[in-house]
């Protein structure tokens, strides 16, 4: 069922993976509309009225269309992805389902000033690290870029009894020295409680490299956590894992894909000029996959796909708030055409408020604020009263519902994006002999990165 998993993931990213690749401020420079199949644009371009049920049908298996039916490469597309979906959880679910934790029962003086977000992953995470301990002894969880330290001091309040140490590595040292700061605050919570645990012990150290890691005083059986792990970060992690001997279990669930190999391949990349960079081996890991996967379908599989769903379906103005992004789309064409430079591609551009009456050039000379002198240029071709560059910025409505259409279409494939990251995971653990299971750990409406990797020696 894996190599059919694997093959399935290759077949669809050979047809499917190219829209990932796409940049939607890229979206008249590359022709994007006119370079969908025929089939899908013919599609498409008679039905822009109904651009919002559309793209809910591409993005939500189970929203079905009452009025249209989708061509059928788009069927295919759709059908693709569930059966890729089900794989997936067929090879490699945990199985048990984690109940989490009921923090009712949780003094509130413990849980001040940590947001619900990361109250909800803290239920399910020790929930089910509880679970671990009582298939699989352990003496000390090592909380890897452990923050400022809520997960591990409430790990450390759960664990007490059990003769589980906890322990921290974070290469942020204010991070270390704020989390340190806590401790002494929730010491003192705990004394007039009437309780007592041992908060973790902490180290400050950045971890590039897998042999950066610090050895940590305790015993030798440990369970490496990660919660939400940075990009190279990750396999990092796992590449740690493999190696050591005293490392036992693996509780992992990563994030910010698009960091991965150190985030060089990103295009236009002038937001990363003066960084330094670290690992450049964050994907592929394992001996499957050596295919490409662009810096621009990676931070696609970072999106909360489930939550534009959400948003989509309580809010009708959803399609014309995307006004903004089309005219950021046009500003990205004209620039290119004024400055002919790739030194002024995928600019950060001041962000400018959506309204109703807001005119492209009025947008531009917002977004622009922070470059006088590209301003200058197009703003004098403009006193020119140049006919052909009094086109190149009028906006066409019908533009509107088309990016729309092209971003939901590159959300849709989003999920398999993520999945062969994970997979490729998976397989490098299971390639060393180690059980390596993937737990929907989170709600995804609340905690999008929510695909827990848990791995046993």
């Amino acid at each position: 069922m894996e190599q059919e998993l694997q093959s399935s993931i290759e077949s669809f990213m050979k047809v499917y993976g190219k829209y990932g690749d796409q940049y939607m401020s890229d979206f008249f420079i590359d022709d994007q509309w006119n370079e969908l199949p025929k089939e899908w644009r013919d599609y498409f371009d008679s039905n822009l009225e109904k651009a919002t049920p559309i793209s809910l049908s591409l993005l939500n298996p189970n929203y079905d269309l009452t009025d249209t039916t989708l061509p059928t490469g788009l069927i295919q597309l759709k059908q693709m992805i569930t059966n890729i979906m089900g794989l997936f959880h067929s090879c490699y679910q945990y199985p048990v389902k984690i109940k989490p934790k009921d923090f009712s029962k949780v003094p509130r003086m413990l849980l001040t000033k940590i947001k619900k977000k990361k109250i909800h992953e803290l239920e399910h995470l020790i929930a089910l690290l509880e679970n671990i301990h009582e298939e699989h002894s352990f003496e000390e969880v090592v909380d890897c870029g452990a923050g400022v330290g809520h997960l591990s001091r409430l790990l450390a309040y759960f664990m007490a009894g059990k003769d589980i140490q906890t322990s921290t590595i974070e290469g942020n040292e204010k991070f270390v020295e704020t989390s340190l700061k806590l401790d002494q605050k929730f010491q003192k919570k705990l004394d007039f409680l009437n309780e007592g645990c041992n908060l973790p012990s902490r180290t400050a150290a950045y971890i590039s490299n897998d042999k950066d890691f610090v050895e940590t005083q305790y015993g030798p059986n440990k369970l490496l956590l990660g919660l939400h792990t940075c990009g190279d970060f990750a396999p990092t992690i796992l590449r740690y894992f493999k190696k050591c001997p005293d490392a036992k279990i693996l509780v992992n669930l990563g994030c910010c894909y698009h960091k991965l190999n150190g985030a060089k391949d990103m295009t236009h990349r002038q937001a990363y000029e003066n960084d330094t960079g670290a690992v450049s081996n964050g994907f592929p890991i394992s001996s499957w996959n050596q295919g490409p996967l662009s810096y621009a379908a990676r931070e696609s599989a970072c999106h909360a796909q489930p939550q534009l769903v959400q948003d989509i379906m309580q809010n009708d103005k959803h399609l014309e708030s995307f006004k903004i992004n089309l005219f950021r789309a046009k500003l990205e064409y004209v620039i290119f055409k004024v400055t002919k430079s790739d030194a002024n591609r995928h600019l950060g551009m001041k962000s400018v408020k959506f309204t109703k009456d807001l005119v492209f050039l009025d947008y531009l000379k917002q977004a622009l604020t922070g470059y006088p002198l590209i301003l200058s240029e197009i703003l004098g071709i403009l006193k020119d009263n140049n006919p052909e560059f009094e086109q190149l910025t009028q906006i066409n409505p019908s533009d509107i519902p088309k990016l729309y259409i092209m971003y939901c279409l590159r959300l849709t494939i989003a999920p398999i994006i993520e999945i062969l990251i994970l997979t490729d995971r998976i397989t490098y653990l299971k390639e060393a002999q180690i059980q390596a299971f993937i737990c929907p750990l989170f709600n995804s409406l609340i905690s999008p990165r929510c695909n827990a990797i848990i791995a046993f020696k």
